[in-house]
């Protein structure tokens, strides 16, 4: 996924192109719900960690 980000970004293209060719949009779309992911897991624990009285 973002090895094309990379590859266009290395061979000296403008960032316009990876977004012109949708590999930036998505990859700003799978960061943000890799981080939603994150925070519910991270909330769930908190909880149970309060309620377990740790």
């Amino acid at each position: 996924m973002s090895t094309g980000l990379w590859n266009t970004t290395l061979a000296g293209e403008p960032l316009s192109a990876t977004v012109s060719d949708g590999t930036l949009p998505w990859l700003a779309v799978h960061t943000a719900v890799l981080l939603a992911v994150g925070l519910a897991v991270y909330g769930g624990n908190i909880r149970r960690a309060q309620r377990e009285g740790h």
